[in-house]
């Protein structure tokens, strides 16, 4: 009976950061898709597994989803090597936009990696791609565009897509909590102007590379995280100690960021 609260409240939480990043990728739209001559041409996504397609497929690290309970919403209740039970966000947004109904996993317009951060400590620890490979990736695939319908398409191409970007929240599981590495030598405050400084270089690099319309998620309520409800329920010093329930520091704690 105590608990139930708690998750409502958690459930809550994750389903308000669902529909206000979807609210704010359709806000971030609207003005290019009601004018004929500005539609969305493309869209190019970097991030994590908050957003992953199942790129990680081809990746040689320890996280994959191709098995259950993965995919145990999704039509045929299949793992679909999403991190997740049924569809991402992601696919919910190229469905609303009509390019197709599910995100694929190809590292030409996806160039996201289960595992990766804006911390290149926690690259060491999850063995995922790290942001100068995004940029490479995304480098390589506008070459790739060039050759196929010359350089000044692809300008046009860049310009008029979207960008979506996800990071930091491997930052804050692998390298503030499960392992405290950063939180003994960074406070949270100063932790999280690292991401930020991080992140804008990033975006500026996106920027000289032709990116103009982009898109940044904020952190989730990484707290309810199956694996952080675990390991707090287990841990005798954890508030949650034998209970099945979201970890709330660490979503207030998410809740101070500016990411």
């Amino acid at each position: 009976m105590v608990l139930l609260p708690r998750i409502t409240m958690a459930l809550r939480n994750t389903i308000f950061f669902t529909f206000f990043l979807i609210a704010s990728l359709i806000a971030l739209l609207t003005p290019f898709t009601t004018s004929q001559n500005a539609n969305v041409s493309a869209i190019f996504i970097f991030g994590d597994s908050t957003i992953d397609p199942s790129n990680n497929n081809h990746i040689n690290t320890l996280f994959h989803s191709d098995h259950p309970p993965y995919g145990i919403d999704f039509p045929g209740r299949v793992p679909t090597r999403k991190f997740c039970d049924g569809k991402l966000v992601t696919d919910f947004l190229i469905s609303s936009l009509g390019i197709k109904e599910l995100l694929p996993a190809y590292f030409g317009i996806s160039f996201v990696s289960v595992g990766s951060s804006l911390d290149l400590q926690t690259i060491i620890i999850t063995q995922a791609l790290d942001l100068p490979t995004h940029l490479n990736k995304f480098y390589e695939a506008l070459q790739r565009m060039e050759g196929v319908v010359g350089q000044e398409e692809v300008r046009r191409i860049v310009k008029n897509a979207l960008f979506l970007i996800s990071f930091g929240s491997n930052d804050m599981l692998f390298n503030y909590y499960d392992i405290p590495t950063r939180a003994l030598d960074c406070s949270l405050p100063g932790y999280h102007q690292m991401q930020l400084q991080t992140m804008y270089g990033f975006i500026e690099n996106l920027y000289k590379l032709g990116a103009r319309r982009i898109a940044v998620a904020g952190l989730p309520p990484i707290g309810c995280v199956p694996a952080q409800v675990t390991i707090g329920s287990i841990l005798p010093i954890s508030t949650n100690f034998i209970q099945r329930s979201c970890v709330d520091n660490q979503n207030m704690d998410v809740g101070l960021s500016s990411l």
